[in-house]
C-alpha cells in the first residue's frame, strides 16, 4: 500500500474508505448480526483471517461488551429517539484504511499500543461523526489478530429530522441524508465528484492529511 509521490524520493501513504449499507437487525447478508459474529470470530471467513490470538480495539455503546453491536445499535436508537424509516438502511459500516507502512513507523502496525494505530482508530471516529452528526458512530474496531493492519471498521447511523406537511417532524435515521449532504459539500471543493462513495474518499483523505500525516494520500479512482 506504499506509493510514492511526484517529488522525487518523498515518501507517500495511501488512505482509502470502504462502505456498504446493513439494511437489517439479522444474522443474514447485510445484517447487524452478522456483523456482530464477524467482529467475535464466530463465522468461517473471520476465524480463517486470525493468525495469532490477540483482543481488539474495541467501542461501542453496548453496556454488555464492545462487540455486541446489536445491543449497541438498539442502545443507539434509545440515546437518540430516532425511528426506522421503511426500506433504508439502518447504519453504514466502514472500513477506513491507511497504508500499514505508516503505522509501522512508530511500531507494529498490529500492536494496540502503537501510538499511530491509537490515534488512527480516534480519528476515524471524529472524522465519521464529522458528517454524520455527533454520536452518530455506535461501535469502533481495530483488528489485531490478522496478518493485516491499518483498517478501522465503523457502524454509524447518522440522525436527521424527517419533516411532515403538516409541520411536525421526528428523528428519523438516514444514512442517505446524510451521504447527499458529504457529497454537495465535496463537490463544492471537486464539482467532479459524483458520488458519495467518491466524496467520502476525498473527504477521508483530507482528514488524514490534516490530522494524521501530509504524506497520506487518496488513491487514484479506477478507470
Amino acid at each position: 500500500m506504499m506509493i510514492y509521490s511526484r517529488k522525487r524520493g518523498e515518501m507517500a501513504f495511501k488512505a482509502a474508505i470502504r462502505a456498504g449499507s446493513l439494511k437489517s437487525v439479522s444474522t443474514g447478508r447485510g445484517g447487524i448480526a452478522s456483523a456482530e459474529s464477524h467482529a467475535k470470530r464466530l463465522d468461517p471467513v473471520a476465524m480463517g483471517r486470525v493468525v495469532h490470538a490477540s483482543d481488539p480495539i474495541a467501542w461501542s455503546k453496548a453496556e454488555g461488551g464492545p462487540l455486541d453491536y446489536v445491543e449497541a445499535f438498539k442502545a443507539h436508537k434509545r440515546e437518540t429517539g430516532a425511528g426506522e424509516r421503511k426500506g433504508a438502511s439502518l447504519a453504514i459500516e466502514f472500513k477506513a484504511v491507511v497504508s500499514p507502512d505508516w503505522l509501522a513507523e512508530t511500531g507494529n502496525p498490529r500492536d494496540a499500543a502503537n501510538p499511530r494505530v491509537q490515534q488512527l482508530v480516534a480519528e476515524a471516529k471524529a472524522w465519521a461523526e464529522s458528517w454524520g452528526g455527533g454520536g452518530s458512530v455506535w461501535a469502533v474496531r481495530y483488528d489485531t489478530d490478522e496478518k493485516g493492519a491499518g483498517v478501522v471498521d465503523l457502524f454509524m447511523s447518522p440522525v436527521r429530522q424527517q419533516h411532515h406537511k403538516g409541520g411536525t417532524s421526528k428523528a428519523v435515521i438516514s444514512t442517505r441524508k446524510a451521504k447527499e449532504e458529504l457529497l454537495a459539500t465535496e463537490q463544492a471543493l471537486d464539482p467532479g465528484l459524483k458520488t458519495s462513495g467518491a466524496a467520502m474518499q476525498s473527504s477521508w483523505a483530507r482528514w488524514c492529511q490534516q490530522k494524521l500525516d501530509a504524506r497520506l494520500e487518496r488513491g487514484q479512482p479506477k478507470e
